[in-house]
């Protein structure tokens, strides 16, 4: 590179009009003008040698760079007034690109640590480098290969164009439609809108089988309003919600007009195995025995997805799926044993299995919210049956006793309403602890006008109380992300030797800042996923902020559910200790891009509630 003379007062209209720069007071930009140097490169001129321990940033003046990836692939193409280096400062390790001039070039260079400095005096800097950063990391996993078939979309699925009717058609005339055409289903649309759906199912039931007038029309047996989904939607959350609806068949609409259909048998077509069928076979099964023996099946599901490379909140999704069809068999046998109820009840899942982010290995957490005091001998037995059948399929017992089993965990709703009320008016030491489980909390079966009203208390009381969300603001800075200042991993004793700790020290701070946040904004929602979005629709959180932490509590999921499903693989029992080593040169980069994300996110919170 060739040294060029600068001319000061044309640098400066340019840092004036190139973010970040040009959000700095005159004062700060001066300041930085006097460290920078100019270079000149010739195109082709190589700038930025991956695997070199390159800290400074440099920012375009003119010209072209590529960016290319450990394979030689074009990433990204950069033009005047962007900036490349700091991705390598911020992960603390070697650069992750070859950067090469397109075209003859003029950079402007910053040094190590004049970049430092800049980032610790003005946060304005420091933000935007690290929302780059969190475009980075969606760059990233849009570049890992995904080959299932899990992630094809609903337009790929619809094979023709919908057979449809109008609501008056005869029910004869239809079942002659759907004979003529060879589907199993009529579409029913009304004007411009998809009114209804008639299926073989329904002539089986609201008309043979009741000996119905075949002339009648076809609004009086059709099933009214049905679900659907728009052609982007994914195959693997339509299969989801039909499980969830108990329905066969799926309309595909745009502005509630019908573009095609989709049945059970399509979706399942896409995946090697069908997961729809270890939850029917749950559901199905006589008793405790039989159930028991489908429990190997839930690892082998496990390892199909992670190979299928589903996303890392798909696997934690259908993953919970199974366990809320274990629980809901398991009720059901033990209220056949038992004898009816003698009064409603809802069955709480708690932590994990309430937001709906399980892999492969968990505990039993589970509560009983009770219509009315007494009756405890049945429900002892109720949730003794179910935690011991748990057991058996493979859910150890939780060794904190958060369990229905505990009388504790098993009261009325007017008990549960007190203990929220004093953890969030008292929040203790024993009150954050509870904060961390009974505040995901989700109904799996029963009466769920119970939970209904308790999440409305809880949801009133917690926003309203400013010391409260203060005192969770303070433990969710209690596990920091492991990664040093400078991007160093930072290792602690775990699994097989020295190793980052990724469900305490990766997931749960991002869902610690999620329910937070939730919870500030007086939502409800379990999921971290949805907590993040709501807080980010509530204006609690900033949209871009919801955004990188959305992504870095993916990737750091990503590479943990990948983690043990090697261990599986090889018969060793799944933890969540990785050794960086053991890593790629894709996920160790990264990772340290999304720990930083988080260790930001964590930062804001300590301005947002001073004093913590």
């Amino acid at each position: 590179m060739a040294e060029a003379p600068a001319d000061l007062a044309d640098l400066a209209d340019f840092l004036a009009q190139t973010p970040p720069f040009s959000d700095l007071d005159d004062a700060a930009r001066a300041a930085l003008l006097r460290q920078l140097t100019i270079s000149y490169v010739r195109k082709g001129t190589s700038i930025i040698c991956r695997g070199e321990h390159n800290h400074e940033l440099y920012i375009l003046r003119s010209g072209a760079v590529d960016l290319l990836d450990e394979n030689d692939e074009l990433t990204e193409t950069l033009e005047a007034g962007e900036c490349f280096g700091f991705p390598s400062l911020l992960t603390g390790g070697p650069a992750a690109f070859d950067v090469t001039a397109r075209a003859d070039s003029l950079l402007l260079h910053l040094p190590e640590d004049a970049f430092l400095r800049l980032r610790h005096e003005q946060r304005d800097i420091e933000q935007y480098f690290l929302r780059a950063h969190a475009e980075r990391i969606r760059r990233a996993l849009a570049r890992a290969p995904r080959f299932s078939a899990i992630t094809t979309q609903l337009r790929q699925l619809v094979a023709r164009a919908p057979v449809v009717a109008a609501p008056d058609t005869p029910v004869r005339s239809a079942a002659a439609l759907m004979r003529e055409r060879r589907v199993s289903s009529l579409l029913i649309v009304e004007g411009e809108r998809l009114v209804g759906i008639l299926t073989d199912r329904d002539l089986r039931n609201r008309v043979l089988a009741v000996d119905g007038d075949g002339w009648q029309p076809v609004r009086n047996v059709m099933s009214r309003d049905p679900f659907g989904l728009p052609p982007n939607a994914y195959a693997f959350d339509a299969l989801l919600e039909m499980i969830r609806r108990g329905v066969h068949h799926l309309p595909v609409v745009v502005d509630d007009w019908p573009l095609g259909l989709v049945t059970l048998n399509d979706l399942m077509s896409v995946h090697a195995e069908h997961p729809v069928y270890l939850i029917e076979k749950i559901m199905r099964l006589p008793d405790v025995d039989a159930l028991t023996e489908l429990a190997p099946l839930g690892e082998k599901l496990f390892l199909q997805l992670v190979e299928a490379d589903a996303r890392y909140d798909q696997i934690g999704r259908l993953m919970t799926m199974v366990t809320d069809a274990f629980t809901r068999r398991l009720l059901q046998l033990g209220e056949a044993r038992l004898g009816t109820p003698p009064c409603d009840y809802a069955w709480l899942a708690l932590g994990s299995q309430a937001r709906r982010e399980q892999t492969v290995k968990t505990d039993q957490d589970n509560a009983l919210v009770l219509a009315e005091p007494g009756h405890d001998d049945y429900f002892a037995a109720l949730a003794t049956f179910v935690s011991d059948g748990l057991a058996a399929a493979g859910y150890v017992y939780c060794t904190g006793k958060v369990m229905a089993t505990n009388p504790q965990w098993r009261q009325p709703l007017s008990v549960w309403q007190e203990y929220f009320r004093r953890w969030i008016a008292e929040p203790e030491a024993k009150a954050l602890m509870h904060a961390s489980i009974f505040f995901d909390l989700r109904i799996v079966h029963g009466n769920t006008e119970l939970v209904d009203a308790l999440k409305r208390d809880i949801a009133l009381r917690a926003k309203a109380n400013g010391i409260f969300l203060a005192t969770l603001a303070r433990n969710a800075l209690q596990h920091e992300p492991p990664v040093g200042f400078f991007g160093q991993f930072v290792l602690q004793d775990g699994g097989e030797g020295r190793a980052l700790d990724l469900k305490h020290r990766g997931s749960v701070p991002v869902i610690d800042i999620a329910r937070l946040h939730a919870l500030a904004s007086g939502e409800f929602r379990v999921n971290t996923q949805g907590r993040l979005r709501a807080a980010a629709e509530g204006g609690v959180l900033n949209r871009d902020d919801a955004r990188s932490l959305l992504e870095a509590f993916e990737l750091i999921g990503h590479v943990r559910v990948r983690h043990q499903a090697e261990q599986l693989a090889a018969g060793r029992s799944p933890d969540n200790f990785v050794q960086p080593a053991a890593l790629s040169s894709f996920a160790r980069r990264h990772l340290k891009d999304a720990f930083q994300i988080v260790r930001n996110a964590q930062a804001a919170l300590r301005n947002r509630y001073p004093g913590i």
